[in-house]
């Protein structure tokens, strides 16, 4: 546990021999050379992202007798030291301050031995270069003795960058003393997820403290890079940075603002033109605007912070490339900063202290849960449990598998929902009968729409949904342009087609018509044998007017055969009659013709209305009694029969089309494919074709519904109808 980088130096010590409890029998254990080599915490340099180097001091024994190691005896300083300081850090940084280089004589090491020439200086950064290029994480170690007045200079130092400066002074007393080679291999996962990345459109961008040539190594290890890929598809975070100097240091302690009000104004005081960025409105960047939050006001304190690039110039050079090495804080900040400036959904990761500004900034920021830190962990939106990137390429899938569901959920829902609309609309623009009654509707509303629909939740993702671009955030609906002009608005128009289909097959081969206005009946003489009506009603006349009786006298209905509207009709004549029965839901009135029979009809019992506006419509005889007027008993007429089979087999093909549909809008792919991939669809399905036979063929339900049972014709027709509905939503 701890920082990789100790990590993995500490292993190396315990391959060499160097073990923290026991030696290996030729060197000592670690704790006595720190009793050894004492060890001046309070002079340390700490390791920070300027520096890229620390440093510890320790004392050097006096006489070689005071250890029987060999070590005490291996590294010979001058004479004069009293101490010597270990550096390690990025060989790039310390090859700037070495100056010597050790001398190896009769198995001692000389520290510093000769100087360092050229041939040196080249031959360490070859040596670098060739660790780097294996994606290697280079680190080099050196070592520079220390006399009584350089630890004067060291304890009166009052900061770590002085103590450095001290240490580095004298470059001629600096020795290379090793150069080490830390492989962080990447998880096998990794360059697959990072492919699958590149196919789904999502850009991957490595942003790493290492040297540039390792970035670009590991970069084509893992697949960032490839053959396409340039030099320019690397490079070190510094070129981030203004290397002029334009601003000054007045400038800097003035906001944005005022420095953009004082550079015009100077412009315009020089009759020059106008400035660039006034020629865009506000809210659009203009060339070398400053607007990031890397370009805030700085400080006194913010000293050590580089000055960046305009914003047009880091969107332009961030957007092509993919691997920045040597990154500081605020270099992942201005990534960051910049790729949202850019209309980019960023999401950064990260684990050390140093990269919680940029998960702070970005849209989504996502903390290791295992190496990283508390701050790193408070500053995220989420955090990582692996530690593992495939993890995040995971999430994304599993978040557009969401969406798409999300989308299939509404697209189904909104095109059931508009088409029962659009369907009840035109019954009433149209005056015909209505498919479903309220009750009916509502049931079916539950069942299918609710019940059914919730199996979305778990359907699976399509195959294609890593290999299309992310979606723009601003400008995509979750109901889309494709949506709406390829699922939902061909459903919503063949609907009502399908569904009055099934309901005029019903109607019409039952009754011979459709229209309220026929089906409610007249009290008019000559409506029936005019055509304009199916029934015909008595009334009588009171003081405010005529009172049409509400159950018709007389039905006349035109009855196919097998109920089939394409087959010969006859008449069916109902009359009605003063006997008491009971009409249950399955009750039918062709199969009682004798009940209804005109014979027992009395013709005296109406007449002609006696007064002159009502001269054409019939009234009951004085002598008829309310209680004991011959009718046609409710639900006993063809009429109101014929209906109720009308509606029974829209409910059947209602029910079962928009199940089968859901079926259709529930996969990209062909139906076949989905058929029996999601159980919960397959239960709901099973449970809402249950519900539709129990409402139409249990007898209780039924009449209270005000439905029939369906002949085995009636319901065939219906469930073709609804299966006609899947394969035009296919």
């Amino acid at each position: 546990k701890g920082n990789p980088t100790e990590v993995a130096v500490k292993v190396a010590a315990a391959k060499a021999g160097f073990w923290e409890e026991h030696g290996d029998g030729r060197l000592p254990p670690v704790g006595s050379l720190r009793g050894m080599y004492p060890r001046q915490e309070a002079l340390e340099i700490p390791f920070n992202n300027v520096r890229k180097m620390a440093a510890s001091i320790h004392e050097i024994p006096q006489t070689a007798s005071n250890s029987s190691s060999e070590l005490a005896t291996s590294l010979k300083f001058p004479e004069d030291a009293t101490h010597f300081a270990i550096l390690k850090g990025a060989p790039e940084k310390i090859f700037e301050a070495v100056g010597a280089m050790p001398l190896l004589r009769e198995g001692t090491l000389e520290l510093p031995g000769r100087e360092l020439v050229e041939a040196d200086q080249a031959l360490l950064k070859q040596r670098n270069m060739d660790l780097a290029q294996q994606a290697l994480r280079s680190l080099l170690v050196a070592v520079r003795p220390l006399i009584s007045a350089d630890m004067e200079r060291l304890r009166s130092a009052s900061s770590a960058d002085d103590r450095l400066a001290v240490v580095l002074k004298t470059p001629k007393m600096l020795c290379p003393l090793s150069l080490w080679g830390i492989y962080d291999p990447p998880r096998a996962s990794v360059p697959g997820s990072i492919e699958k990345c590149r196919k789904a459109g999502i850009q991957v961008k490595m942003i790493t403290g290492d040297q540039q040539a390792t970035a670009a190594a590991i970069g084509a290890q893992i697949g960032i890079l490839d053959e396409t890929c340039g030099e320019d598809c690397t490079i070190l975070c510094e070129k981030l940075h203004e290397s002029s100097g334009q601003e000054s240091a007045k400038s800097r302690r003035i906001s944005r603002r005022a420095s953009e009000i004082l550079r015009q104004t100077q412009e315009a005081a020089k009759g020059g033109r106008k400035s660039q960025s006034s020629l865009h409105p506000p809210g659009v960047a203009g060339r070398g605007s400053r607007r990031l939050s890397v370009h805030d006001k700085r400080g006194p304190a913010d000293f050590h912070e580089p000055e960046f690039r305009s914003e047009e110039e880091l969107q332009e050079l961030i957007g092509k490339v993919r691997c920045f090495a040597r990154a500081l804080p605020s270099d992942k900040v201005a990534i960051v900063d910049s790729l949202m400036a850019s209309g980019e959904v960023v999401a950064m990761t990260g684990d050390g202290v140093n990269d919680a500004p940029a998960l702070k900034s970005a849209n989504v920021g996502v903390a290791m849960g295992i190496t990283g830190t508390a701050v790193t962990q408070n500053a995220s939106d989420l955090v990582l449990m692996d530690d593992n990137f495939s993890t995040i390429v995971l999430a994304v899938e599993e978040g557009r598998r969401i969406f798409g569901n999300v989308q299939k959920y509404v697209t189904a829902s909104l095109s059931l929902k508009f088409g029962e609309m659009l369907t009840l609309m035109l019954a009433i623009l149209l005056g015909i009968v209505s498919p479903l009654k309220p009750t009916v509707q509502l049931l079916n509303l539950f069942l299918t729409h609710v019940l059914c629909t919730w199996s979305f939740a778990f359907e699976e993702a399509e195959e294609y949904i890593m290999s299309i671009p992310p979606r723009d955030v601003k400008k995509d609906l979750v109901l889309n342009r494709t949506l709406v002009l390829y699922r939902w608005l061909p459903f919503v128009l063949y609907f009502p087609i399908i569904v009055y289909s099934s309901l005029c097959f019903g109607t019409l081969g039952l009754v011979g018509s459709v229209s309220n206005t026929k089906l409610l009946g007249s009290g008019r003489q000559i409506d029936l044998e005019e055509g304009r009506s199916l029934c015909e009603h008595a009334g009588w006349e009171t003081e405010d007017g005529y009172k049409l009786d509400p159950r018709p006298f007389h039905c006349q209905c035109r009855v196919h055969e097998k109920g089939n509207p394409w087959l010969p009709a006859s008449t069916f004549d109902q009359w009605g009659t003063t006997e008491q029965f009971t009409v249950d839901g399955d009750f039918q009135p062709l199969l009682h013709s004798k009940l209804f029979a005109r014979s027992g009809w009395n013709q005296g019992l109406i007449a002609s209305c006696s007064q002159p506006e009502h001269k054409e419509k019939w009234c009951w005889a004085e002598h008829v009694m309310t209680s004991s007027r011959p009718i046609l008993p409710e639900g006993a007429s063809c009429v109101e029969y014929g209906v109720k089979v009308g509606q029974s087999m829209s409910l059947v093909t209602i029910m079962l089309g928009e199940v089968l549909s859901l079926l259709s809008f529930r996969r990209d792919r062909s139906l076949s494919w989905a058929l029996f991939r999601n159980p919960f669809y397959n239960l709901s399905f099973v449970m809402n074709i249950c519900m539709m036979l129990l409402l139409v063929y249990s007898r209780k339900l039924s009449s209270v519904l005000d439905l029939v049972p369906l002949s085995p014709l009636q319901f065939l027709v219906a469930m073709t109808l609804a299966l006609t509905m899947l394969l035009l939503n296919e």
